[in-house]
């Protein structure tokens, strides 16, 4: 992979959504480490796009195309998205397998050498039904997240991004007998603390990141427990596991 030719296909442009940073943030390590170019996908996403895509349009879900000794490497959020690079020689790193996924993704990538997943229980499937050229790579975080020094705690508890909405219950009704208690929370976009009100919004990977340096603990949860993405029964954790132990919080 030392050619110029060769690239990582990014999709960073088509998204400002805070919780996708930490992939583009894997994609510059990739670009890094493999020194690769990144070649940043223009098209935007548009809402007229989801819903073609959501509506299973006639061209989603066709095979990879494959041209010899030109190899590039793309992250798929979606399974059902991998048609954006279907002619681009691409070496798939599937971030989200929910299990229903799992036979198009062995078809899609029947004829790759070697493709990525980063859910342990789809590698474990797919290994199960002796695709070999399927390998699992874990989710984490760059180095450079890790903070040296413990940050200043400004508030008790966090629940940064998707709320698990049993956890989410069971603080408020702590914070109800216990308002001493700063439980910080997303609410319509922006971040709620149960005693100052509105603090603000978290736009930047920057924002994010420093609003979880400030909590002492994180809530945390996983798909299958939470039941609030359908993963087919896989579950996996996710970045903000990573993200919350590089801040130094405690995990609930």
């Amino acid at each position: 992979m030392e050619s110029n030719s060769k690239k990582i296909f990014s999709e960073r442009k088509t998204t400002g959504l805070t919780w996708y940073q930490v992939a583009f943030e894997w994609e510059d390590e990739y670009s890094k480490i493999l020194n690769l170019e990144i070649a940043e996908m223009s098209a935007p996403y548009t809402e007229d796009t989801k819903k073609t895509i959501c509506g299973e349009a006639a061209n989603i879900l066709r095979p990879f195309r494959i041209k010899k000794d030109n190899w590039n490497i793309a992250q798929v959020m979606y399974p059902r998205l991998s048609y954006r690079y279907r002619k681009l020689s691409v070496i798939p790193i599937y971030l989200d397998v929910p299990k229903k996924w799992v036979k198009k993704i062995i078809w899609e990538t029947r004829k790759l050498p070697i493709y990525f997943v980063t859910c342990y229980d789809a590698y474990e499937m797919i290994k199960g039904m002796g695709k070999e050229n399927c390998s699992y790579l874990p989710l984490s975080i760059p180095d450079r997240c890790h903070e040296k020094i413990v940050p200043t705690k400004e508030f008790d508890v966090i629940q940064i991004g998707r709320k698990n909405s049993v956890l989410h219950e069971y603080m408020m009704k702590y914070c109800a007998c216990h308002p001493n208690v700063e439980y910080v929370y997303r609410d319509n976009g922006g971040y709620r603390s149960t005693i100052r009100g509105l603090i603000g919004e978290a736009v930047t990977r920057e924002d994010y990141m420093n609003l979880l340096k400030k909590a002492k603990i994180s809530l945390v949860s996983t798909p299958a427990v939470d039941g609030e993405k359908d993963f087919g029964g896989f579950d996996f954790f996710t970045p903000r596991f990573f993200e919350s132990v590089a801040c130094y919080c405690h995990l609930i």
